[in-house]
């Protein structure tokens, strides 16, 4: 066990890939890990795709990766962090996605973040966090997934549309509290779908942050039954 990571069982220390388009930005982190007991791989960039990143890091065997969102600094990377990191996670590679751009990036996130088990801010970046991080991670990766991940059918009434977002109420979650998600997330006609049109969604209603949360599975909630008392 290594400080807060008690389901890493074996002897050695384990390896955390980190990925980040700003040199210092690496190093720093990477300082910060060895620090804390773990060996570090460094990805210095060039990745035209996906694919040729998470080639690199099987090469090198990282048991864990920590990747920033923005990678295109430079030509670093053809993608966001976040399209590597569902894709690791996937595969059964326990990877944590952190931004300095949460806020401005939540509604973009969305777009991922039913496959995101952890998304940390740059600027809360610990030695706690981090391990609790991967514990999480890695639970989810193995098929546990925490009480603020598990996804509930629920109700979703639309608020208004722009050019590609969504604002919307979930009741279930928060009363009248307004929460933003990428158009593209409903698959339905935008002729159907309008201010005032209710939908139902798979939603983590457990999270306590709205940042956290995530939808799947949109489609028309249905009419009332005049003959049930609530039309």
């Amino acid at each position: 066990m290594i400080g807060q990571l008690t389901s890493w069982k074996r002897d050695i220390p384990p390896i955390i890939a980190v990925v980040d388009d700003d040199e210092t930005e690496r190093f720093l982190l990477s300082d910060e890990l060895r620090k804390w007991g773990y060996q570090v791989e460094l990805f210095k960039g060039r990745y035209a795709d996906v694919p040729a990143l998470i080639s690199e890091i099987k090469e090198k065997r990282s048991d864990f990766v920590i990747c920033d969102n923005h990678l295109q600094q430079a030509g670093y990377a053809g993608f966001f962090g976040a399209e590597a990191v569902v894709d690791l996670n996937q595969l059964g590679i326990p990877s944590i996605l952190v931004t300095q751009h949460q806020d401005t990036d939540a509604t973009r996130l969305k777009k991922w973040r039913a496959k995101l088990p952890v998304i940390l801010d740059k600027n809360n970046i610990n030695q706690r966090n981090v391990e609790q991080a991967f514990e999480k991670c890695r639970a989810e990766v193995n098929g546990t997934i925490a009480p603020d991940r598990l996804p509930v059918r629920v109700l979703v009434e639309v608020d208004a549309i722009y050019d590609k977002e969504v604002v919307a109420f979930v009741d279930s979650w928060a009363l009248r509290e307004s929460i933003s998600f990428p158009l593209n997330l409903i698959h339905l006609s935008r002729n159907i779908v309008k201010a005032g049109t209710l939908l139902l969604a798979d939603v983590n209603i457990g999270a306590t942050d709205r940042r956290d949360l995530y939808f799947l599975n949109f489609e028309l909630a249905p009419e009332p039954d005049p003959d049930d008392g609530l039309a």
